[in-house]
């Protein structure tokens, strides 16, 4: 009788072990620094009764994790709920996963994060596609589970994408991949359809990130009219035709003409030791050096995309008085300069500084 009870309870072990499914545990939290308490719960765990106990082992990167391995029974309807301080080494991934000593039977593998953030990213090269050419592809990824595999689908959405829009990448050490690692056809060799195409990656470790990949912008143009070009009169006969006047030409760019550079200081007169502000336009991206003609000091400003700068420029104390000029220089020696008037102290701006200054330079000239 004992040895039937003892072989129906084996028997009863080994089919329970069969159908029972995967226990499943989370960790929370799933980030941190090298040393944080977290807390593992997990259900499916073989019950513990009154004549046996169900211990769970704690596996950290593989390796059993003594402080709480075979400690934690998993109780009377299979679920287990305990902290502990888990130690990482170094950035990146550590893997936790527990085993079910009755049955043997592994749980599944968390990741805990170290340090928080770093999130999965894809990018493409190109980094956009014009529809309907066929385009080479290439997808990479950063921040995915170390030394696994990742898969990218390509137009997920589309359910007639065929086989070869799914490929399996390894993912290296560091955590990225790129599509044509290990993969014998390459990038994907699609035609991309007119709109934003969805490409999906996930890997061994959980993580599951959705992008898009999308149309490039169309080409701005602008137009230009050209005056028609000068005609020669034609010498005087008895039989004359009327004159014929050429159409405009009409010709089509992709950049717009970037207007002269120009420069303003504003107010255009002031002492020794005065500020004024320069403001200027249609000079390159980039820096503008400014500087005094006759003078000495100057002042440096970037110009933005449109062309455009406004900075302050000092005029040096117990600078010489009389006229000059502001000068800006700009990428590709780009010039525009200003007119400026150094005058005593005691002398305030008027409304006749632009109208005194220009009649100085003529008579100077």
């Amino acid at each position: 009788m004992l040895a039937a009870a003892v072989g129906g309870l084996l028997v009863h072990d080994i089919i329970g072990a069969q159908v029972r499914p995967q226990p499943v545990i989370s960790l929370t939290p799933s980030c941190g620094s090298s040393q944080t308490f977290v807390r593992l719960q997990g259900s499916g765990f073989t019950p513990s009764n009154a004549f046996r106990s169900a211990p769970v082992d704690i596996y950290v990167n593989n390796e059993l994790y003594h402080q709480e391995s075979g400690q934690r029974p998993g109780g009377t309807n299979g679920t287990i709920d305990f902290s502990f301080t888990l130690f990482s080494s170094g950035n990146g991934f550590t893997l936790v996963h527990t085993v079910d000593v009755a049955s043997r039977v592994s749980s599944n593998v968390v990741r805990f994060r170290v340090p928080c953030g770093g999130a999965e990213e894809l990018s493409f090269d190109p980094p956009c596609f014009t529809p309907g050419a066929r385009t080479s592809l290439v997808v990479r990824g950063t921040g995915f589970f170390p030394d696994s595999a990742a898969y990218v689908y390509y137009d997920s959405t589309d359910s007639e994408v065929s086989a070869d829009r799914r490929i399996r990448i390894p993912v290296r050490a560091n955590g990225s991949f790129v599509s044509s690692d290990g993969n014998p056809t390459g990038p994907f060799q699609v035609v991309p359809p007119n709109r934003p195409v969805p490409v999906y990656a996930n890997d061994l470790g959980g993580s599951q990130v959705l992008a898009t990949w999308e149309p490039c912008p169309p080409p701005t143009t602008t137009t230009t009219t050209r005056p028609p070009p000068p005609t020669t009169a034609a010498p005087p006969t008895t039989n004359t035709s009327p004159t014929t006047t050429a159409a405009p030409a009409t010709t089509t760019s992709t950049t717009a003409p970037r207007p002269p550079a120009s420069l303003v200081v504003t107010p255009v007169l002031g002492p020794g030791g005065f500020v004024t502000s320069a403001e200027g336009r249609g000079f390159p991206p980039g820096a503008v050096s400014l500087s005094w003609d006759p003078g000495i000091g100057g002042a440096s400003a970037t110009a933005g995309p449109d062309g455009t700068f406004q900075v302050p420029v000092l005029v040096m104390p117990r600078d010489r008085n009389g006229p000059r000029q502001l000068v800006a220089t700009g990428a590709g020696g780009v010039r525009a300069s200003a007119d400026f008037l150094v005058v005593p102290s005691t002398v305030q701006p008027s409304g006749d500084d632009v109208t005194q200054i220009r009649n100085r330079r003529l008579v100077q000239r």
